[in-house]
């Protein structure tokens, strides 16, 4: 008979989502400069009308959001779209 270690389950990780309230409009000077943007690893799609909100950075150009993810039928599913930012003068 043969032994064999398997190694632990990792700890849930705890990701960091931008948020602006006005608390923090005092740092609207300082510039944001992220390339990922949300990272939501998992999200749950319950109903055809989930939405979720992210703050964009101060990066302009065309942006990709990717989903990827698994039916419940097991069936790999995976969805791309694009959207631009606009350098917006205050």
């Amino acid at each position: 008979m043969e032994t064999v270690t398997l190694f632990k389950p990792q700890a849930l990780k705890t990701y960091y989502k931008q948020h602006y309230d006005a608390f923090t409009t005092n740092f609207n000077k300082i510039p944001d400069y992220r390339h990922q943007l949300l990272w939501l690893p998992s999200y749950n799609v319950n109903s055809a009308s989930n939405n979720f909100n992210f703050y964009t950075s101060d990066i302009t150009g065309t942006f990709i959001i990717t989903i990827n993810g698994f039916t419940n039928n097991g069936e790999y599913i995976e969805l791309c779209k694009q959207f631009t930012v606009a350098n917006l003068v205050k």
